[in-house]
């Protein structure tokens, strides 16, 4: 018996997934929340979407990464807190960010 070609790429990307995930200093929580990208000495603001958070970093939805600065505050909505980050990574409409100081 062979393991069909789409069992095979679908093992493949959790194994991936699960050996990207085993690389953080603390697991991501999956959100939906408001948030604020601050920058440029609070003039300058761009909406995003916090989907993933953690107390060293968070994966946020944007309309575009273009113009994001690789520093900023993030300002949650739901509780006001702002908080210091630097870009880790970019991807289309997303951008993964680590905190200055570690929430908890």
């Amino acid at each position: 018996m062979t393991t069909e070609p789409t069992a095979r790429v679908d093992a493949m990307s959790q194994a991936c997934a699960k050996s990207f995930d085993e690389r953080r200093a603390s697991p991501r929580q999956r959100r939906l929340n408001g948030a604020k990208i601050v920058f440029n000495n609070n003039s300058s603001v761009i909406d995003c979407i916090v989907r993933d958070l953690s107390p060293h970093g968070a994966r946020l939805v944007v309309a575009s990464p273009v113009g994001i600065p690789e520093r900023f505050d993030l300002r949650i909505d739901r509780n006001g807190m702002c908080h210091p980050a630097k870009v880790t990574w970019r991807a289309n409409d997303q951008i993964g960010v680590s905190f200055s100081t570690f929430l908890g």
